[in-house]
This record gives structure tokens, C-alpha cells and sequence, in this order.
């Protein structure tokens, strides 16, 4: 895994350098103790931090009574979970109770899914990147 690792960082600085764009990767902060093997926990919190928007249109969505957009945004988000098994990530189960009359189930279960995973990542090592403004979100230049 460290050798695709590498050579993809090798591939995105030529690429870099061949258009004449100077780009900062920012190191990933993970701490040396893993308490599971087999997961990538900081492989695990980028897909998280890049699926939290998903989380949340759950969230408004079963909130604003849109059982459509709610059913769609979590089947992207179930989606989004079963791909995160390559880095270790149990399997979780948003869809088998959806009633489109009963949102708030929803919800409930897509935050008992989000507090699992969190802690998941925060457990083995992961930092999960987060910003209390939009403003912090722009300092850092992601």
C-alpha cells in the first residue's frame, strides 16, 4: 500500500512541476498506536471529512420532511460506507428500516452510524479535520 502511496505522491508532484504549479500536500497526522489491524484510520477520516456534506443532507433533509432527497443522500452515503471496507471499516446498515413516514428514525440511526464511525477513527490513531468557520476552512488551503 506505501508504494502505490508513493508513487502517486511522486506522479502528483510531476504533474505539478510540468504545469508549473506549486502545491503543498499536508502531512496526515496519525498517531503510531493502532489498536486494530487491518484499518486505515487515517485513510478512513479523509473519507470521512469528504462524506460529512452527505451526512448532514441526511440530517436536513429527514429534518424538512423530503423522504426523497433523504432516501437518495443515504443511499449515496450507504454507498460511500461500503466503499470505506477497503480501509477497515465495519460494515453499517442505514437502509433496511427507511420509512418514508418515520424520518426521524432515519436521522437517528444515520448519527448512531456517524458517532461509530468518528469514534472508529479517533480510536486507532485517525485526526479528523474539522473547522469552526468558514474562514479556518479557507486559512488552511486545502
Amino acid at each position: 500500500m506505501n508504494a502505490v502511496i508513493d508513487c502517486s505522491v511522486r506522479l502528483f508532484h510531476d504533474v505539478c512541476d510540468y504545469l508549473c504549479l506549486s502545491v503543498m500536500i499536508p502531512e496526515v497526522e496519525q498517531n503510531e498506536r493502532t489498536y486494530k489491524p487491518g484499518i486505515n484510520a487515517a485513510w478512513l477520516a479523509e473519507i470521512y471529512e469528504e462524506g460529512i456534506s452527505t451526512f448532514n443532507k441526511v440530517y436536513v433533509c429527514c429534518e424538512h420532511g423530503n423522504y426523497i432527497l433523504a432516501f437518495l443522500s443515504a443511499v449515496c452515503l450507504q454507498r460511500e460506507l461500503d466503499d470505506a471496507a477497503e480501509a477497515g471499516c465495519p460494515s453499517f446498515d442505514l437502509l433496511s428500516d427507511f420509512n418514508y413516514q418515520k424520518l426521524e428514525r432515519m436521522a437517528e440511526k444515520t448519527h448512531e452510524v456517524e458517532k461509530k464511525l468518528v469514534k472508529l477513527i479517533e480510536e486507532n490513531g485517525g485526526k479528523i479535520k474539522r473547522y469552526d468557520t468558514f474562514e479556518q476552512f479557507k486559512l488552511a488551503q486545502l
